[in-house]
């Protein structure tokens, strides 16, 4: 997130400072003037009826350039265990980073972006 606004990667500062340089840190230089980590998350148990497959994320990634899309579901997916490998109130089942050049761009992109990826659950309560 911080490469797509500022134009350096946290990676980068970590590499110089353990290799003992000082880290080269730019400011506002990189492609988008906004960022975000988008968690997507359910709260109440369900089975996964749809998930996106790696091409159909690959193709929501290239025509939001900039974008990276992590799915941790799979179709067909039980999502119940909340207590032991989330927070114990929800599940996580993808997270999507996405820049912009203003706030209610990148919130649109996200929205886009959301419906395209078109992840469906079938609640078992």
């Amino acid at each position: 997130l911080y490469h797509k606004v500022d134009g350096t990667s946290g990676y980068e500062v970590a590499l110089a400072l353990a290799t003992g340089q000082a880290p080269r840190i730019r400011r506002r230089s990189g492609p988008y003037s906004v960022a975000s980590s988008f968690p997507l998350r359910i709260f109440q148990p369900a089975r996964v009826e749809s998930a996106p497959d790696a091409a159909t994320i690959r193709e929501v990634e290239a025509a939001y350039p900039g974008t990276l899309i992590w799915s941790e579901c799979v179709t067909g997916q039980p999502l119940t265990d909340f207590e032991s490998i989330e927070d114990g109130q929800s599940f996580r089942y993808a997270i999507v980073n996405v820049g912009a050049a203003d706030r209610e761009e990148l919130m649109h992109r996200f929205q886009e972006i959301e419906t395209r990826l078109a992840y469906r659950f079938d609640s078992q309560t």
